[in-house]
């Protein structure tokens, strides 16, 4: 079996990326929260459409990261290491897919697009 990130000595190299994904995690449930409310008429689209842009500016951050993360893949860190790190699975892909559109569908709504 690979070497996984942490016995390659990423370990500390990888604490970044694990507070990123946390936050990650933190804003997709309040956006996830934003959604459920404005589909359920409790509130207006606003609420919804501010937590899409605390999303996008997350993302935004994560993608000027880049660089960093990319000297990590250079030494070693595995497809299997990253799918392990980000908790990306079959199952997650297809969440963050119907969270997607449903955001793009609702949000369009909202804006009149």
């Amino acid at each position: 079996a690979p070497a996984s990130g942490a016995a390659l000595g990423h370990g500390a190299a990888l604490e970044p990326l694990r507070a990123a994904l946390a936050s990650v995690a933190a804003a997709r449930a309040a956006l996830q929260a934003a959604s459920d409310a404005y589909r359920a008429g409790r509130t207006e689209a606003s609420p919804m459409l501010e937590e899409l842009g605390r999303c996008a500016a997350l993302l935004e951050r994560l993608v000027e990261s880049r660089g960093a993360l990319e000297a990590l893949t250079g030494r070693g860190y595995t497809v299997d290491d990253w799918r392990r790190a980000a908790h990306v699975n079959a199952d997650s892909i297809l969440e963050e897919r119907q969270l997607r559109a449903e955001v793009l569908q609702y949000g369009a709504g909202a804006t009149g697009l």
